[in-house]
């Protein structure tokens, strides 16, 4: 697999990740990007968005928080296209991710996952995250963080 290229979110970028949740399960699993959630993920300071592509190809969507108490922790979503998964892409995107230059000074990256989201919870299983509490939070997911070795 090739190294993938890290694209920072513009609005070109907006109608190929919208034709994305057309697929049930996308939609199923993440609301579906609009204006609002453009504007957001292109001026908060604390946000990063990026559109991922292999070759000439998109393959994926990652969007990283920074916690608003310590910048030494984000939370992190993504998405694979809905033609490129179960190919490897999340794992390669995933451990591609955590070395962005613009998370440096990130010590964990947090996933929430719900219980039910079977590829998302063997992704965040392969990439190393570990379980922060076996139990749901109180809107439904599972707490996953990296290991201490980012």
């Amino acid at each position: 697999m090739n190294h993938l290229h890290f694209v920072r979110f513009e609005a070109e970028h907006l109608p190929v990740f919208q034709s994305w949740f057309e697929d049930a399960e996308t939609l199923h699993w993440l609301s579906a990007p609009d204006l609002r959630w453009f504007e957001f993920v292109t001026t908060d300071p604390h946000t990063f968005a990026w559109m991922i592509y292999d070759g000439d190809i998109p393959i994926g969507h990652a969007q990283v928080g920074f916690y608003e108490d310590d910048f030494h922790q984000v939370s992190i979503s993504c998405a694979i296209a809905p033609d490129r998964r179960n190919q490897g892409y999340g794992t390669h995107l995933l451990r591609q991710l955590m070395r962005q230059p613009e998370l440096a000074s990130v010590e964990q990256f947090h996933a929430f996952v719900h219980p039910d989201n079977r590829s998302s919870l063997r992704l965040v299983n392969k990439a190393g995250f570990r379980p922060v509490s076996m139990q749901p939070d109180e809107d439904g997911f599972l707490h996953y963080a990296s290991s201490e070795d980012v």
